[in-house]
């Protein structure tokens, strides 16, 4: 599938507002997941003045435990390489200008040096900040995560984090069995902990909003990962998708970066509902994302390259319709009120470009006649399904151009 350049600088001066523009990028989108394309040319943030403090807190199902952060956080036997603290805070601004966009699953950059974030997390932090410049030794960086994350709490949602955040820095590496091992690991313990369910976050947001809304997102975008993850590898279902969902949505990008967080979130029902309310309702990108996915799901489930009731597949054709009919007019390009990339509504995009590809291109005479299909990760496994038609080939070559390309 095409790769969409989602930091470029191009978007990020709002010069362009169409899905088509590409340019280089330390990161792409490829086929529905973000990919890492590591650049030693990456402008930085100023170094921060603030230091992590030593002392560390951790959140379980029992609440805040104290936990003690002794000497540096490379200190193994396997290494003698050490981080400054004014190395960290530098990996971690790197980490916030590429990664935390299209992934918002932490803390915003205010709030992350004071919070007590565990030594494994900020380890993972590190090591996806390195890939943004050549001063520091990726190799040792991710052995000591390997290390670290070996053997985490069982009882931790910053387990969940951790090797969500790595699971996706490994996929972008090419690491792919590994990564869908460890991500596997964070789905398992997010269920296990009930992530997925509205009143998690509340009982342990230690009564801080922002918080909360990190914990919401840590499932929804665990959620994303899976689905995506199942669709490169063309499974017919992804364990996120398999349990019950009602933790609340989460909030746009800048109000969540502000901290001026809504009274009240969003639910998966109200963003049903819209489809049959009388006036326009609008919700926060990152919600169109995950309704992206969860259709996805849908196309999965019908993509598995057997026999399916041409009604089931209309009415797969028929969601992804909707969700492009119902968008708000400020969704349907990807650069936001303020000039900047909506990096959750560019996702989204892709994300059902993808799925109307999946759905159509098995259905169509296309793999007939592009034997180079088998090179495209997400089409390698694609067994061509019956009975084809024009109509199936017509919908896939316009996906496959509506979808953004870095190109």
């Amino acid at each position: 599938m095409a790769r969409l350049d989602s930091a470029s600088p191009e978007y990020a001066n709002g010069r362009s507002s169409s899905l088509h523009g590409h340019s280089r990028a330390p990161f792409v989108l490829s086929a529905s997941t973000l990919v890492l394309s590591p650049s030693t040319a990456t402008p930085i943030l100023p170094i921060a003045e603030t230091v992590v403090r030593s002392d560390t807190m951790q959140v379980n199902r029992g609440g805040v435990q104290p936990q003690t952060n002794s000497g540096s956080m490379l200190g193994s036997p396997r290494s003698t390489y050490n981080l400054t603290k004014q190395d960290e805070e530098h990996l971690a601004n790197l980490y916030y200008r590429h990664f935390h966009p299209t992934h918002p699953v932490l803390l915003p950059r205010s709030r992350y040096t004071t919070h007590p974030y565990p030594a494994h997390l900020r380890l993972v932090v590190q090591l996806i900040g390195s890939q943004y410049t050549s001063a520091f030794s990726r190799d040792v960086l991710r052995d000591r995560t390997d290390d670290e994350l070996a053997d985490l709490p069982k009882d931790s949602p910053y387990a969940v984090q951790s090797l969500l955040l790595y699971a996706i820095c490994l996929y972008a590496g090419s690491e792919r069995a590994k990564a869908v091992r460890i991500l596997a690991r964070a789905s398992d313990l997010a269920i296990e902990l009930a992530l997925n369910r509205a009143d998690y976050a509340s009982t342990y947001g230690v009564q801080d909003a922002l918080v909360e809304e990190s914990w919401r997102r840590t499932w929804w975008e665990l959620y994303v990962v899976d689905g995506s993850f199942a669709a490169m590898q063309r499974q017919t279902t992804f364990r996120c998708n398999a349990v019950e969902l009602t933790a609340y949505l989460p909030c746009e990008e800048n109000v969540y970066r502000e901290g001026m967080l809504p009274p009240q979130p969003a639910t998966l029902e109200q963003l049903d509902s819209r489809f049959f309310a009388d006036e326009e309702q609008p919700f926060a990108s990152a919600c169109y994302r995950i309704e992206a996915v969860r259709i996805m799901g849908q196309v999965l489930a019908a993509s598995n390259g057997g026999e399916n009731c041409p009604d089931d597949i209309q009415a797969v054709d028929n969601a992804i319709a909707a969700w492009r009919l119902h968008l708000p007019f400020a969704k349907t390009g990807i650069i936001d009120r303020f000039g900047e990339v909506d990096q959750m509504i560019l996702q989204a995009h892709a994300f059902i470009y993808t799925a109307t590809i999946i759905l159509h291109f098995p259905r169509s005479e296309l793999p007939l006649t592009l034997p180079t299909a088998a090179d495209i990760a997400c089409a390698a496994r694609m067994t061509q399904a019956s009975p084809t038609s024009a109509q199936h080939a017509t919908k896939a070559i316009s996906a496959s151009k509506d979808l953004p390309s870095g190109r």
